[in-house]
Formats: C-alpha cells, sequence, structure tokens
C-alpha cells in the first residue's frame, strides 16, 4: 500500500551508513518522499518539542502533519515502502509481526551506526 502523504525521511548526512542506507531505499520510494539530511532540515514550531535537540539518534519522518521517530518511524518504512515491504513479508514469514521486525531493524541501525567510523555521535 502507497500512502499519497508527503513523507519526509531524514538521515544522518555525515554517516556512511545512513547515507547509503538512505540512497538505497530512495532508489525505489514513491515521488512523494523527500530524502534529507537532518542537518539541513529546519525543525518547524509545530514539532514536538524533542525534534530540537542537536543531534537526533533515531530514524525521523515526517508524514504530512505527525512526527515519527525510532520504532514508529521504521514500522512505517516497513509497511510504506516498497524496499522494506519486501523485508515486512520476510520478516512475517519468519515469525516477525511488524512491531517486533520496526523494533529489529531498529536495533539494526543502531549497531551499524556504532562501528560507522564516520559517524562520530555514536561511538562512545
Amino acid at each position: 500500500m502507497r500512502s499519497e502523504s508527503e513523507v519526509t525521511v531524514l538521515f544522518d548526512m555525515q554517516c556512511t551508513v545512513c547515507r547509503v542506507l538512505a540512497q538505497v531505499v530512495a532508489d525505489e520510494s514513491p515521488r512523494n518522499w523527500t530524502f534529507l539530511p537532518w542537518q539541513t532540515y529546519s525543525v518547524p514550531k509545530e514539532a514536538p518539542e524533542s525534534w530540537n535537540e542537536i543531534i537526533p539518534r533515531e530514524l525521523r519522518l515526517v508524514v504530512a502533519a505527525n512526527y515519527l521517530e525510532g520504532e514508529a518511524a521504521w514500522q512505517y518504512l516497513i509497511e510504506h515502502n516498497p524496499r522494506l515491504q519486501k523485508y515486512g513479508l520476510l520478516a512475517a514469514k519468519v515469525g516477525l509481526s511488524a512491531p517486533q521486525s520496526a523494533r529489529w531493524l531498529k536495533a539494526v541501525g543502531h549497531g551499524l551506526r556504532r562501528l560507522c567510523v564516520s559517524c562520530v555521535y555514536f561511538r562512545r
């Protein structure tokens, strides 16, 4: 199912992993989807207060007037992006529900960012 709403996917332009993943997902995304680095995104005043933090640690999406982050953002991607719908079907075959598969992708994303040598935000 494709959504007709405008979708903005925010990613970390300074992280090699994030840039590559954004490009891979963008390649099969509907035309109404925009992929922007969070570093250049101007947070609207109606966004949740948490969106004003200097360095977001979660995937963020803006869908129409809704602000999604973390598991909710991953779940939206899995359900509405053609490339990730394939992942959702595979996850369902191995018994993962949509929330579980979103949680898993979120955890994998965090793990990859910790390994990324260009991602200074997650190394500790």
